[in-house]
């Protein structure tokens, strides 16, 4: 049975994250992805680039404000949520925290990936080569016995990406189930930060980055088959999507079998966010 915190939310209740929403590309420990088309170079501006920070800490006491990893099993975390909700700090709090031989950081600011994101350019054989390269990176991670804190992973990989091809939310949630299935025994935990209203939230996040990030989503969603099968432009367009994206995140959420939390930061709480992530991942 998988493990919990109150403010998390049981897998089997009826009980869904409100609005969740969470939307990058699967970045982290080996660069190999190619440029693809205009659309698919739009939708990587618009969700930024990654960086990969790997080390291997030498064996010993953890030095001052670093804490041993005490999570027995888990060997991949995977950090999701809303552009603003804080993931790119907690990332590098929850990686500068953790004492351990070999860890690795997936952030944004690089190209890398060894996931391929090339559903929009490739639908044909998008699926099958994505599940290929879950299974080497979770045979890379167990055999190396590596922990890897990710950022904007799993959900932005499948869910947006398939979303904005036009993908039915069955076929979807079903290849979100297929991925779980393969990174189960690594094992991974999810983090995933929410908040009430999906739509107030990227609004406020919209306002307050400004500049070239919300320039890039006034234009984005008119370049997608998604967008363009439901005449949806600009901002409010790209909201209407998110709509959509968190309902199926609702639905895989739900789903899921492996150890998760779903944190509210409708408030942007910071600290209390942080907390309880600690909390949840016993460090």
């Amino acid at each position: 049975m998988a493990r919990r915190l109150p403010q998390s939310r049981p897998r089997r209740q009826t009980e869904k994250p409100t609005n969740v929403v969470g939307f990058r590309n699967l970045s982290t420990l080996r660069t190999q992805r190619e440029r693809r088309g205009s659309t698919l170079s739009v939708y990587a501006s618009c969700y930024g680039s990654y960086s990969v920070d790997c080390v291997t800490p030498t064996k010993g006491a953890p030095e001052n404000g670093e804490h041993v990893q005490e999570m027995t099993n888990a060997k991949l975390i995977l950090l999701e949520g809303l552009p603003g909700s804080g993931k790119t700090t907690m990332s590098r709090k929850l990686f500068d925290r953790i004492s351990v031989v070999n860890k690795c950081l997936v952030q944004e600011s690089s190209d890398s990936s060894p996931i391929d994101r090339g559903a929009i350019a490739d639908i044909g054989t998008w699926p099958a080569r994505t599940l290929q390269e879950w299974e080497k990176l979770s045979a890379d991670i167990v055999a190396q016995q590596k922990l890897c804190v990710m950022e904007y992973v799993w959900f932005q990989h499948t869910i947006a990406e398939m979303l904005l091809i036009d993908c039915t939310r069955n076929q979807i949630v079903g290849f979100c189930r297929k991925i779980e299935n393969i990174i189960k025994d690594i094992p991974p935990v999810l983090v995933l930060y929410t908040a009430n209203n999906a739509e107030t939230f990227l609004k406020e996040t919209y306002e307050l980055r400004g500049g070239e990030w919300s320039e890039k989503l006034d234009g984005f969603i008119d370049t997608t088959p998604y967008g363009q099968k439901r005449n949806l432009t600009g901002f409010g367009g790209f909201v209407d999507f998110f709509n959509e994206y968190a309902s199926i995140t609702n639905d895989v959420y739900d789903q899921l079998e492996i150890d998760s939390i779903a944190i509210d930061v409708t408030k942007r709480d910071w600290p209390k966010a942080e907390n309880l992530t600690y909390e949840f991942l016993q460090i």
